[in-house]
């Protein structure tokens, strides 16, 4: 599992130490794997994806997806194989 540190102070802007280190790449939907995308729908079926960013922290690619299912909203980050690494309730 990734260590993303404190997330809720770079949650809306992505602007923290990890993030820039990270580089983060903002709406990179037609970056995404299938494999996280079908991953994402087989999981959550009902629910939308709001936005794709791509993160790379310690060099290895990941892709968080701001979702809503309903009246929930999750932050899901996945890794390129869909392998899920964090889930966040915002």
């Amino acid at each position: 599992m990734f260590e993303f540190g404190s997330r809720q102070r770079c949650q809306r802007e992505h602007l923290c130490l990890v993030c820039l280190s990270a580089r983060v790449s903002q709406n990179c939907q037609k970056e995404v794997p299938e494999a996280v995308s079908s991953g994402f729908t087989k999981a959550y079926p009902k629910a939308s994806v709001k936005n794709y960013l791509r993160e790379m922290p310690e060099g290895k690619t990941c892709y968080e997806l701001e979702t809503k299912d309903s009246s929930i909203k999750r932050d899901i980050i996945r890794a390129a194989n869909s392998e899920v690494i964090e889930i966040e309730k915002p």
